[in-house]
């Protein structure tokens, strides 16, 4: 049971006690409405007196209404209610016994058996009736707790026979029929009397199918008994209170009543009542003495009321999250990691590029939109689903939002522009939502409205017409929120005195209960394990922010440097602080042995659990011991990768609560294995399943493919569009349309289907136009600035990006320079034959397009030309990378670089998050003889090795695929005269387009469909189907659906497939030319005569021939080349050969005689250019031949 305190109410009326319509959890005792307490009771039909049982039961119990006061050695006594509901009768409280419940904090948990129905018979007419819903006043002990909105008293409570415990019973009649239900309370002393309230079904057909009603009242109550230790009468006030009860007809009772006889409702149920009131202070009054008030407020405080909130960052840097990479003057990226939070604005114009950002910066910062200028409230939500902290949205915004289900009121925050008093408690009365008052002028004005709203109430964010530090403590002391422009703020106060000290602002609240002022500080690694405590000053916490390193405020000798003399340093994440603001936390990257002086990683002993056992695999990574049998599964993958399946499997299987945990700790230690060895650690993980945690939308979460057939699980009768259009948006690497369709009729996977004879030529053209890329100005917007940053800063800007983006924090350089360790190549031997095959293949198709010997050609007699060829002298290869391993891209680009005789080849590759290179690029990179391997990607490295840094040599050209970020930067140095860098050509995403004729295999054509649809879901694929019927046609579709399903990245195949199309033909020559004019990357024949139809290929990137040649032939190991044009660019580029790396240089030679023969061409043609210089060039010389002097 549930004792609250009703609260007076607020001083301010932004917020009117009435109850946020909070989503239903059957694990929640207490739910929580701003201005008021809210109580949460569930009943299951139990009578006065009934046994109740243990805290496992959960909290299962309602609510109501008044809480008051406790003597003076309780901290408070509340009122609470318990309640049964049950058919109307005589039955008399009496009968029940006492008993004795003692219900845990922890009760939050509540094991319910959802969708379980009891077994009490119900009659015909249900739930047409009456029912009693009677409350009881108890005493419960101080085992309370308070926040900003709800006291919360846990029960140890007695409960006894005495009839006059009783405070109401309240007789609930229900009437009408179905679908129009009604239901009707009366006579009730402390509650609303209400009439013909609707009542709504719910979930109808599931397990949480339930009745809901709700009602407001205004009403005067007068307890039945006395709640104060004296004889006074007392009077309590419920206003604007909303009362709303949920009537369940599948879920199963929690606990039994006495007498199964009196057929009591047999379901659970639950209601809600927020109680008027505000500051936690109940609205209750003595008729002597007055108010109420005194005892409960020790309590509170006591018990540490505070605001919502409190743990959020004291203040938030505003940003412009396009370019705060590399501001002028303030905050850089580094420093605002140590704040932790941000706030930035987004325009329709950059939403697609806040989607970038959002992933690229997920816990680093908790990033605060102000979203208000957005037009499609789809695109606020999607905000929000991808990670953002916080939106600040215009009311109307807000009053959408608030219709969307899963939507946490506490994560919307409202911009007020001037609205009235009375708007504003219309919009978010009774909720949470934060208020943002924007470019305030009027800062004792804001200040005065801080002091009299208190701090018992949603977070308030302000942000100043002219920001000085001055108004930003003020607004800070306060409770409130200030936003300064990260340019107008500093971390080295000394060397920018004209800012505002952002180490001042993070200690606004901070309170120390020590004669030296000092704070106790908590130190803990990026997953929260304590490592030891220690003490900060103001000094310490501003030099922490200067150096991003540990330092700390020793009580004997100023500041600590941490690991200064021992070398175990410690690099700053965050520094925050605790609850009630009087400690602080520092969240580091500890380096060296550990944090203690005993060499341990804590001041506390060693790790445990999975914290060491990450530990030890790092460290077998790095230099493993001899016969070690995890350095064998980090060098074996596909021995890792049969653990652990065989360990799930096992898993699975588990029976006893022992052979479950056995099975599980055995699945960790080989899932973190491979974390491990793909340079996660437990933090990605952690800040994945932190992702995951905020999302809005939902999926359902259905088996996939060969698991759902193994299991016998069916997903379901069908599947939801909607719920395949999430699919798309989660395996999407750019924002889809919201007007996208999700590729599946019906759940099954097919591409849309046109006949062209139906259609004109222009609809056929439109149907073969691939997928929008982002606009140019928004990625330029990106690239633009961080070419900058890296041409100006070099090494240092490169390796800032490269800690930022791959999380290789470890690296101090950026390049990893020939001869490449052993170590750094060790790898299965069929994976050393698998690259030297295809490493041979290439070389030798690339060799055989050298040319013999210099062109030579004497074009008159006299006059002889000549072209030879010479290598590009330094080349710049991009090979996409970190988690992922491109051992082919690094062979399709290095082999016919070595070919050519290029004497520099630099391969520039992402690291992992550990800082190394994937063992398979380093070894194709040792064959291939590059000097480096720049340890970066994206547009930084493009930009490294167009212009070269400290460490980076320059290039003369750079080649190789990567997403638009890096194609957008190879086309920006590539326009830079300054840079004198060329690149090899444009490149978009991946594609393919089959051409199928009834000579082809069904299962073949899929398989080639498939390999490029999983590429990624802006990729497409286009079938042409030469005069196929319908069965033919069926038949290909159905092998599509049938291989799709079983692949891992099915998800990324329904994306693609939903801009992919069929195109049916009547003849071989129409197809060729639509596939000439779709110039595709990959051209796929499966058709007879496959010689004489590539005859007519006109623009491809590359073509695949007949039933046997699969276009991953070509990826890995044929021999040609797979860095291909694609978007249309096969019309004028060629893919990556041997010419791309050398420049054909021309020579002429001409005799006397030859410069007679072609000289009089020459000058008439420099004289109709009028270039004079031009013509005296030869003239002089055939003059000079004549022995005729020259003017």
């Amino acid at each position: 049971m549930s004792t609250q305190s009703p609260t007076v109410p607020h001083r301010s009326s932004l917020h009117n006690k009435n109850l946020e319509n909070i989503e239903e959890s059957s694990t929640s005792s207490v739910l929580r409405g701003k201005g008021g307490i809210q109580s949460t009771v569930w009943s299951d039909g139990g009578i006065l007196g009934n046994n109740r049982r243990s805290a496992r039961r959960g909290v299962l119990w309602r609510l109501v209404l008044i809480a008051a006061i406790i003597i003076a050695a309780i901290i408070a006594l509340s009122l609470g209610l318990v309640f049964g509901l049950r058919k109307t009768n005589n039955h008399d409280s009496s009968k029940s016994s006492s008993s004795t419940s003692a219900e845990s904090d922890s009760s939050s948990t509540t094991s319910q058996s959802s969708g379980s129905t009891s077994s009490s018979t119900v009659s015909a007419d249900f739930p047409v009736g009456t029912y009693s819903f009677t409350t009881f006043l108890d005493t419960v002990t101080t085992d309370c707790t308070s926040n900003s909105d709800t006291w919360t008293c846990y029960p140890y409570t007695i409960y006894n026979s005495n009839k006059n415990k009783a405070m109401t019973t309240l007789n609930w009649i229900i009437t009408g029929s179905e679908g129009n239900y009604k239901i009707t309370s009366t006579d009730n002393p402390l509650s609303a009397d209400f009439e013909d309230v609707d009542l709504e079904l719910y979930s109808e057909g599931q397990d949480s199918e339930r009745y809901h009603f709700q009602f407001t009242m205004d009403k005067e109550v007068v307890p039945s008994v006395p709640i104060t230790d004296d004889d006074s009468d007392t009077v309590c006030y419920f206003n604007s209170t909303i009362f709303t009860g949920y009537l369940y007809t599948k879920m199963e009772k929690d606990y039994p009543t006495n007498d199964e006889s009196d057929n009591p409702w047999p379901y659970a149920v639950r209601a809600e009542q927020s109680v008027g009131g505000g500051e936690n202070v109940p609205n209750c009054y003595k008729t002597v003495n007055g108010r109420i008030t005194e005892q409960i407020t020790e309590g509170l405080d006591a018990m540490g009321a505070r605001r919502r909130d409190t743990m959020a960052s004291p203040f938030l840097p505003s940003i412009d999250f396009k370019s705060y990479a590399s501001p002028a003057q303030g905050l850089d990226a580094q420093a605002l990691s140590y704040i932790g939070a941000v706030f930035t604005t987004v325009t329709p114009a950059d939403i697609d590029d806040a989607f970038v950002y959002l992933r690229e910066t997920f816990g680093t910062f908790a990033t605060h939109f102000d979203a208000s200028a957005l037009e499609e409230v789809s695109d606020v939500v999607s905000l929000l689903d991808a990670g953002a902290a916080k939106v600040f949205v215009s009311l109307q915004q807000l009053q959408q939002l608030r219709t969307v289900p899963n939507i946490d009121l506490d994560r919307l925050v409202a911009i007020v522009l001037g609205q009235s008093k009375q708007e504003l408690i219309d919009t978010i009365g009774g909720t949470t939502v934060g208020i943002y008052a924007q470019n305030v002028k009027d800062v004792e004005l804001e200040l005065a409205y801080l002091k009299e709203y208190g701090t018992d109430r949603p977070a308030v964010f302000t942000s100043f017409a002219q920001p000085t530090l001055e108004n930003a403590l003020e607004v800070a002391k306060l409770s409130g929120t200030p936003i300064i422009p990260a340019a107008l703020l500093t971390v080295d106060i000394n060397a920018e005195t004209s800012l505002i000290p952002a180490g001042k602002l993070l200690l606004a609240n901070a309170t120390s209960d020590r004669a030296d002022g000092l704070f106790t500080t908590l130190v803990t690694d990026e997953r929260g394990v304590a490592l030891g405590l220690v003490y900060s000053s103001e000094e310490s916490v501003q030099e922490s922010l200067r150096t991003g390193r540990g330092v700390y405020q020793s009580r004997k000798r100023g500041l600590w440097y941490k690991g200064e003399s021992s070398g175990d340093v410690q690099e700053l994440v965050r520094v925050s602080l605790d609850c009630d603001s009087d400690c602080l936390n520092y969240i580091v990257r500890q380096k060296g042995r550990g944090f203690c002086h005993l060499a341990t990683a804590t001041c506390f002993g060693h790790y445990h659990g999975l914290s060491k056992l990450q530990q030890t695999l790092q460290s077998r990574k790095a230099s493993a011991p001899e016969g070690s049998y995890t350095a064998r599964l980090f060098n074996d993958p596909q021995m890792l990768k049969a653990k652990i399946m065989e360990e799930a499997q096992e898993l699975v299987e588990a029976k006893t609560k022992e052979e479950v945990a056995f099975e599980a700790a055995d699945l960790f230690y080989f899932a973190l294995t491979k974390c491990i060895a793909s340079g996660v650690s437990l933090t990605d993980v952690e800040k994945n399943l932190d992702a995951k945690s905020v999302k809005i939308k939902r999926r359902k979460g259905d088996a996939k493919g060969p698991f759902a057939e193994k299991f016998g699980v069916t997903n379901g009768a069908a599947k939801e569009n909607t719920e395949a259009k999430e699919a798309i948006k989660e395996a999407a690497s750019v924002p889809k349309s919201k007007d996208d369709p999700a590729g599946t009729q019906d759940g099954k996977i097919l591409m849309q289907r046109i006949i062209t004879a139906d259609r004109t030529p222009e609809e056929v053209e439109k149907v073969l136009q691939r997928p929008s890329q982002r606009s140019a100005d928004r990625i330029l917007g990106i690239v633009n600035p961080i070419i900058q940053n890296v041409r100006e800063r070099g090494d240092a800007a490169l390796l800032e990006y490269t800690h930022k983006f791959e999380k290789a924090t470890s690296l101090t350089t950026p390049v990893l320079r020939a001869p490449f360790p052993r170590s750094m190549m060790q790898l299965p031997p069929e994976t050393i034959a698998a690259i030297d095959t295809s490493f041979e293949n290439i070389r030798k198709f690339h060799a055989a397009q050298a040319d013999d010997k210099p062109l030579e050609v004497e074009t008159m007699p006299g006059v002889k030309c000549r072209r030879f060829v010479r290598p590009i002298e330094r080349v710049g290869l991009y090979v996409p990378g970190g988690t992922a391993v491109l051992p082919s891209t690094a062979l399709m680009l290095g082999v016919p670089a070595m070919v050519a005789g290029c004497k520099k080849i630099v391969i520039a590759s992402p690291p992992r998050a550990d800082g190394s290179v994937t063992p398979e690029v380093v070894y194709c990179a040792a064959k291939v003889g590059a000097e480096s391997i720049v340890l970066a990607g994206g547009a930084q490295a493009v930009a490294a090795m167009a212009y070269g840094t400290e460490s980076v040599t320059k290039v003369d050209k750079i080649l190789g695929p990567g997403n638009q970020f890096v194609t957008a930067a190879k086309m920006v140095v590539s326009n830079d005269t300054s840079a004198g860098v060329s690149i090899d050509m444009p490149a978009g995403p991946s594609e393919v387009l089959v051409i199928a004729d009834k000579s082809a295999n069904p299962a073949f054509v899929a398989s080639d469909l498939l390999s490029q649809a999983e590429h990624g879901v802006d990729s497409q694929v286009v079938l042409i189907a030469v005069d196929l019927s319908e069965q033919e046609l069926q038949a290909i579709e159905d092998e599509l659906h049938k291989q799709a399903m079983a692949l891992p990245r099915v998800d990324i195949v329904r994306g693609s497939i939903a801009h992919s199309v069929t195109l049916v033909v009547k003849d071989i020559e129409e197809a060729m030319v639509l596939s000439n004019m779709y110039a595709p990357e990959h051209l796929i024949l499966q058709v007879q005569d496959v010689e004489k139809v590539t005859q007519m290929v006109e623009n491809a990137g590359s073509v695949f021939m007949g039933q046997w040649t699969p276009e991953s032939v070509g990826d890995y190991s044929a021999g040609v080349n797979h860095s291909l044009p694609t978007y249309g660019y096969a019309k004028q580029y060629s893919g990556v050969n041997l010419g791309s790396y050398v420049k054909h240089i021309t020579a002429s030679n001409l005799t006397a005689e030859g410069l007679r023969n072609v000289g009089t061409a020459v000058m008439q043609l420099a004289k109709v250019e009028e270039l004079e210089a031009h013509r005296r060039a030869v003239s002089i010389r055939l003059a000079h031949m004549n022995g005729e002097a020259t003017a």
